[in-house]
């Protein structure tokens, strides 16, 4: 009996140590793909009367399958743009955090944006938005998650009222690399 409960616990000693060394030190690219809604909230980081907004999208990426939440907001619109094309209107970006979910694992990586700006065309009432950031951890194996994305998203109103609240469908693709200790 002690034999087996040797072995038994052997087996489970060696399994918990493969679990912990897969969470393998390096980097780690990250592509893929997305898409879902975006919809006014109730956050003003800046006091400005203009709300942010807040996604749930589904999507692909070269690790699995992912879900995604992000907050952000954007800052008055600019009089004459600098990055995007004639026409539009730029507001660049304020403030944007994400927290992606890896589906099948279960693992969170916290998203920062650094920089970035949002082009919306008022003829064709769609948006275009660019912005890069930093992985700022996670948890299990991302805990101490860094490295560096991009992320580029159009989008267009499908309702909204006078006030500037609307709900919005939007795709995207992003790019990137997990740096994890």
């Amino acid at each position: 009996m002690k034999k087996i409960w040797w072995g038994i616990a052997t087996v489970i000693v060696i399994g918990a140590l493969r679990l912990l060394t897969t969470a393998e030190a390096g980097e780690q690219k990250l592509t893929g793909s997305f898409s879902g809604s975006l919809i006014t909230a109730q956050i003003d980081i800046d006091g400005d009367g203009m709300p942010g907004g807040f996604s749930m999208v589904r999507g692909k990426s070269n690790l699995g399958s992912i879900t995604v939440q992000t907050i952000g907001e954007s800052a008055a619109r600019l009089p004459a743009v600098q990055v995007c094309p004639n026409g539009n209107m730029e507001f660049p970006l304020l403030m944007a955090h994400a927290v992606i979910h890896f589906d099948d694992t279960g693992d969170l990586l916290f998203a920062k944006a650094s920089s970035g700006a949002t082009c919306f065309d008022p003829k064709a009432g769609v948006f275009i938005s660019k912005w890069k950031g930093v992985f700022a951890g996670g948890s299990r194996k991302l805990t101490n998650a860094t490295g560096a994305f991009e992320v580029t998203s159009s989008g267009k109103a499908l309702v909204g009222d006078r006030k500037g609240h609307e709900f919005d469908y939007l795709t995207g693709e992003f790019s990137g690399t997990i740096v994890t200790p």
